[in-house]
C-alpha cells in the first residue's frame, strides 16, 4: 500500500532477506515496479524462504548500519527495546515507533538522540505505555532513524508477544495475614507515576494514602505498623482505570 511506503520511491524500493529475522538485511537485487495500486518485486529467488523478507530503498546510502534490532515483554506489561549499531555517520537519533494491529497507524512512543559513533553503538527504551495501550495479541515495534540532514529511514519490524506484556488487573498483597511492619503490594503499573494507594479499614476510614512515583519496581512496600488488628481494605486507583481492592488481615 502506499501508506506503508513511508515517502519512498516505490522506483528504487529493493527486496531484502534476513535468515536470522533480525538485521543486517541482505539485498536480494531484485527490480521493483509501482502499478497504481501495488508495489512489484520480480524476480526468482533461491536460497531459504524460512526467513524474514522486507523492502528498502536501494539509491540512498544507509547513515547508520543496523546490527540487530529485538523488543522484549517485561512482567509488568511494558517492552524492552534494544538495538545495536555497526557505523553511525551523520546520524541524530532513533524514534521508537510502535503499531498494535498490521494497518493501524504507526503512533511514536519514544525518542533516543545517537552517540554518533563512526564504530557503532548500542541502545536500550523501555516503553512503558504498552502497560495500559489496548489489549491486543502483539505489539509491533520498529526505528525511525533521522539522519542530520532530515533523511529518515526505517529499521525492520520487531514483534513482542504480549500474553505476557498484558496489564494484569490482579493486586498482589503479601504475606497474609500480617504480622510485620509491612507488607508488599504488586500490580502490573506499579513502576508508573500517578497511580494513588490507600489503605481503608471496614468503617471507611482512610489509615494510609500514598501516590507512585516512576521506578523500576514491580512492588510496593506499605507500612502497617502503626495498624491494629482487623481486617482492611487496600484501595489502587490508576488514572483512567476502575479502582481496584484487595483486603488483607493484620495480627
Amino acid at each position: 500500500m502506499n501508506t506503508e511506503l513511508n515517502s519512498l520511491n516505490a522506483a528504487n524500493l529493493g527486496f531484502y532477506r534476513s535468515i536470522s529475522g533480525v538485521a543486517p538485511f541482505d539485498n536480494l537485487n531484485r527490480t521493483s515496479s509501482n502499478p497504481s495500486t501495488k508495489t512489484v518485486v520480480s524476480g526468482i529467488i533461491t536460497g531459504s524462504l524460512a526467513a524474514t523478507f522486507t523492502l528498502g530503498t536501494t539509491n540512498l546510502p544507509l547513515p547508520v548500519t543496523l546490527v540487530s534490532f529485538t523488543a522484549a515483554p517485561t512482567a509488568q506489561g511494558a517492552a524492552i527495546l534494544r538495538w545495536a549499531t555497526a557505523t553511525e555517520t551523520n546520524n541524530k537519533g532513533f524514534g521508537i515507533e510502535r503499531q498494535l494491529a498490521h494497518g493501524d497507524t504507526w503512533q511514536p512512543v519514544g525518542y533516543l538522540a545517537s552517540g554518533n559513533n563512526a564504530t557503532g553503538g548500542t541502545y536500550e527504551y523501555t516503553d512503558k505505555s504498552l502497560i495500559n495501550a489496548a489489549s491486543t495479541p502483539q505489539a509491533y515495534y520498529r526505528l525511525r532513524q533521522e539522519d542530520q540532514d532530515g533523511t529518515v529511514s526505517y529499521s525492520p519490524v520487531a514483534v513482542v508477544a504480549r500474553q505476557a506484556a498484558v496489564a494484569s488487573t490482579e493486586l498482589l498483597l503479601s504475606p497474609v495475614p500480617v504480622t510485620g511492619s509491612n507488607i508488599s503490594l504488586t500490580f502490573a503499573e506499579a513502576s508508573q507515576a500517578g497511580s494513588e494507594i490507600s489503605i481503608i479499614n471496614t468503617q471507611g476510614q482512610r489509615l494510609y494514602s500514598q501516590t507512585t512515583q516512576a521506578s523500576g519496581n514491580a512492588a510496593l512496600s506499605l507500612p502497617v505498623e502503626h495498624l491494629a488488628a482487623g481486617v482492611y481494605i487496600v484501595s489502587v486507583r490508576v488514572p483512567g482505570q476502575a479502582v481496584r481492592h484487595a483486603r488483607f488481615v493484620k495480627l
